[in-house]
């Protein structure tokens, strides 16, 4: 006999890319965890606040965001705009393009991880794991620390 959870007990893990390709491979990288968590898209920062406000995402646990979506709002400020409404949530960022202005702006967020494309979809669901297991923050790190960290 199989027990499920119910979507309603699920935590939420919300992926917001502006590229529906990046989406969907995220998305299939996740579903070995799809018995924990409910995985909800959205293709901009404005979508995925109007799903929280919809009530469209059920207990949000975990954001992964990519930095740079156009047009319209970028990944830091839907980090902002969650932390006030859900300050325990858990920030990822997902980019190509890291500043350091961007890593203090995340830092001063609370942010959990932020992985760097190409190798930031390998990283995801053990990245996530460490945020499910209260693991500290691994903070700004090229692929190869954070793969250090993350062992």
């Amino acid at each position: 006999m199989t027990v499920t959870q119910d979507v309603s007990e699920k935590k939420g893990i919300l992926l917001v890319d502006d590229e529906s390709l990046v989406l969907n491979v995220l998305e299939a990288v996740l579903s070995p965890l799809k018995d924990t968590f409910n995985t909800y898209t959205a293709s901009s920062g404005e979508q995925a606040l109007k799903m929280l406000d919809d009530g469209e995402v059920k207990n949000l646990y975990i954001l992964v965001t990519d930095l740079y979506m156009a047009p319209g709002m970028n990944g830091l400020d839907l980090c902002q705009r969650l932390k006030e409404t859900n300050p325990s949530v858990y920030l990822i960022m997902v980019t190509g393009r890291p500043t350091d202005s961007m890593y203090d702006r995340f830092e001063k967020l609370g942010g959990f991880a932020i992985l760097l494309k190409p190798g930031a979809i390998t990283k995801l669901a053990d990245t996530i794991r460490k945020a499910v297991a209260n693991k500290p923050s691994i903070g700004y790190q090229t692929n190869e620390t954070i793969e250090s960290r993350l062992e």
